[in-house]
């Protein structure tokens, strides 16, 4: 960093009044142990961002909330450099990208992501709108033992707003109206929030929200901008009734619907094209749309002595569908040819729950069933202008079913808490033959595992505590590494089906200890993960009938270190006043089978800064460094990897009055030019349009939310 820099950033420091982010209050985890439980008392790496939380970052993407949170990082851009509204599908935990990590939303899972090969894609984020959000919890490392398959590198719950987040007790009606707008990418997002009791019993909920952006200004010259524009609305409305005091019912019906629009520029169309074709012209429109519908029944007692001490029972239906329509056309061989792709993914889905809880000998037990049927199907139609019209799928339609029991154990002896659970997880993968898939091609797969947790919480003191656990996780493959179905024979290659691959395993172990004092805290974690038949996308296996054959393989063995430590300096008792926050990530990842570096570990990262609140609580802002180093990559690498970086960004918020918050930022304070290594890896150092791929320009985003 530039001495007029560190210079300008202590200046700054000193001028803004500034936010503490983070709570003063203890955070409650649920996910955790899928019952209310102090997030210092959870033995592992968990983080939880609140209703207060969000509305101070007023996030409208899972980048924003996990800033400020070590071990997790969110590429900013898609495959091919078009940033959608949201990025879900880009979380990275640990080393492990979204494959490997659970994403719920009110318990339920949401859709398989769209993974097409064409230019323009919507990711899983897509289907997440961050305004109907009350929580967000984050598991770091497996949590198998209670949410089964996909939660290998860790779990996130997203949790949607129900009445009572809204209304307080005295409360008949509330409405909240938040509107941010982002520089970066012309981005304006505004919702509508209310809330009104119904009767004693009965309330409701109801949000509404709209966004519109373009395409993201990178530090990268305009020729390589396309033109693209996004859109998205949201609708969410809970209904709920009180039976009594313990006894509660729910009903939710979410819609969700984005479309993102590119007309890709000359520059780029012409770092696309080969000796063999030439690009002349792509227009895409992607669209991705989800409904859900849900009931939820749930009694809970803490006090009561009998058998029960909660139950909860949920069934639920979604339904998604992500359609990648664009026009493209080439020239090869003097000849153009204008052709018309139509791609999509359907998701249909139903499932439900059963959850119990009860206390017996001290013993806390939760205990519970899960299922879940999804039913995907994939096609792909290309239309030739004045020339014929084919149908191909990449994969065959296939049913999934997942079935789930597990038991958990909670004691405390002494300063001792221990936690042991056990879950038994069946999936069966069955595909479907067709005319355009052969029952040869369509392979069906069955997979049965158990994945036990142990971890034990020393109390040294009531501020300072430590912890260890052992945890297995499980992924079983998904549909399309099973059968990978799509031939290519006009430039010599093609993949195939896998029906032997077998289900991901890992063994994870982590230590860690934390500390809450009235001017500090602190939290180290360190971590170690063993990884069996971990799955590697597409390999080249050799020349089949010609063509270059690929396949989705398992790797014998993988492992991933490191630790984590996040710590807080304040001035005042109160935590008013100036502080100082820091935390870091580092994590070394290796395929032991062939010897060679994990590409989806990220670099050594470091954030740090300055933080204040002023002693009415109205002002609060953040000045935050963020130090990324180079990524560990294998030797001979060809390929670009981006060199280290240290980026700036600057958050202020200001409450003049319990109904209105304003909220401003100034994010890559110095304009830096600099790129995320997970964008850009793989990527040719001589690529035409490298720099589109960098991270964006020098911009401000502000905020408002007005409440009644």
């Amino acid at each position: 960093m530039k001495p007029f820099q560190k210079l300008l950033i202590a200046s700054v420091s000193a001028i803004f009044a500034v936010p503490v982010l983070a709570q003063d209050t203890l955070k409650i985890t649920v996910t955790g142990t899928r019952a209310p439980k102090p997030v210092d008392a959870f033995p592992g790496s968990i983080e939880v961002i609140d209703q207060e939380e969000l509305s101070i970052k007023s996030g409208s993407s899972i980048k924003e909330l996990t800033d400020d949170i070590p071990g997790v990082t969110v590429r900013n851009t898609k495959r091919s450099g078009v940033r959608g509204p949201s990025g879900t599908g880009n979380v990275n935990i640990r080393g492990l990208d979204f494959q490997r990590i659970l994403f719920l939303v009110d318990g339920i899972r949401l859709p398989e992501p769209y993974k097409f090969s064409s230019y323009y894609n919507l990711d899983l984020g897509s289907y997440v709108d961050f305004n109907t959000l009350s929580s967000v919890e984050i598991i770091k490392g497996p949590a198998s033992a209670l949410y089964g398959a996909d939660a290998l590198g860790g779990l996130i719950s997203y949790r949607t707003i129900k009445p009572s987040d809204l209304l307080d007790k005295n409360d008949n009606f509330a409405i909240e109206i938040p509107v941010n707008y982002d520089s970066s990418n012309d981005g304006f997002t505004s919702s509508i929030k209310a809330a009104t009791k119904l009767s004693d019993k009965d309330s409701v909920a109801i949000v509404y929200t709209k966004e519109d952006s373009s395409e993201m200004k990178v530090k990268a010259d305009s020729k390589f901008l396309d033109d693209e524009s996004n859109s998205g609305n949201n609708y969410l409305i809970n209904l709920t009734r009180n039976f009594d005091d313990y006894t509660q019912g729910s009903i939710v019906y979410e819609n969700l619907s984005r479309e993102a629009k590119a007309n890709v520029s000359d520059a780029n169309l012409e770092a696309m094209s080969s000796s063999r074709t030439t690009y002349t012209s792509l227009v895409s429109n992607d669209t991705n749309n989800r409904d859900r519908v849900s009931f939820e029944y749930k009694y809970d007692n803490p006090d009561n002595d009998k058998l029960f001490k909660l139950f909860r029972t949920k069934i639920y239906s979604q339904y998604a569908k992500a359609n990648d329509n664009f026009d493209r056309v080439t020239l090869s061989r003097g000849s153009a040819t204008t052709r018309n792709h139509d791609y999509y993914l359907k998701n249909d889905s139903f499932g439900g729950d059963l959850e119990f809880q009860s206390e017996l000998n001290g013993n806390k037990l939760t205990y519970g069933l899960d299922f879940s049927e999804v039913n995907t199907s994939r096609l792909r139609t290309t239309k030739t202008v004045g020339g014929s019209t084919s149908e191909a799928k990449d994969t065959p339609d296939t049913k999934i079913t997942r079935f789930g029991a597990y038991l958990q154990d909670e004691v405390s002896i002494g300063k001792f808490d221990f936690i042991a659970g056990l879950r038994f997880d069946n999936y069966d993968l069955d595909a479907k033959g067709d005319s355009l898939v052969s029952e040869s091609v369509a392979k069906d797969l069955s997979a049965d595992e158990l994945t036990p947790k142990i971890a034990a919480t020393y109390n040294f003191t009531d501020k300072f505590t430590g912890y260890t656990s052992y945890s297995k996780g499980f992924r079983a493959p998904a549909y399309y590494e099973v059968n990978a179905n799509f031939s290519n024979p006009r430039f010599g290659y093609t993949t195939i089906s896998n029906p032997n691959l077998k289900p991901e395993t890992s063994d994870s172990y982590e230590v860690g200890i934390r500390g809450r004092y009235p001017k500090f805290d602190f939290n180290l974690a360190g971590f170690y993960n063993k990884y069996d038949n971990f799955i590697n996308q597409l390999a080249y296996i050799g020349v089949i009938d010609s063509l270059s054959t690929y396949q989705t393989q398992n790797v014998d063995e993988a492992e991933i270190s490191g630790y984590e430590l996040a710590l807080n300096l304040y001035r005042n008792e109160d935590r008013k006043g100036f502080s100082l926050f820091s935390n870091i990530a580092y994590a070394n990842g290796d395929n032991l089978t062939d010897n060679i570096p994990l590409d989806t570990v990220n670099p050594f990262e470091a954030k740090y800064g300055i933080k204040y609140r002023s002693n009415n609580n109205k002002w609060e802002s953040k000045l935050t460094n963020t130090f990324v180093g180079k990524a560990r990559v294998a030797s001979g690498t060809t390929t670009f990897v981006p060199d280290s970086y240290t980026v700036s960004d600057l958050l202020v918020s200001y409450k003049p009055k319990e109904t209105l918050e304003l909220s401003a930022g100034i994010y890559n304070l110095f304009d830096q030019a600099y790129y995320n290594y997970q964008d850009v890896k793989g990527k040719a150092t001589d690529l035409s349009n490298l720099t589109r791929f960098s991270q964006p320009e020098r911009h401000l985003k502000v905020g408002a939310t007005i409440r009644f």
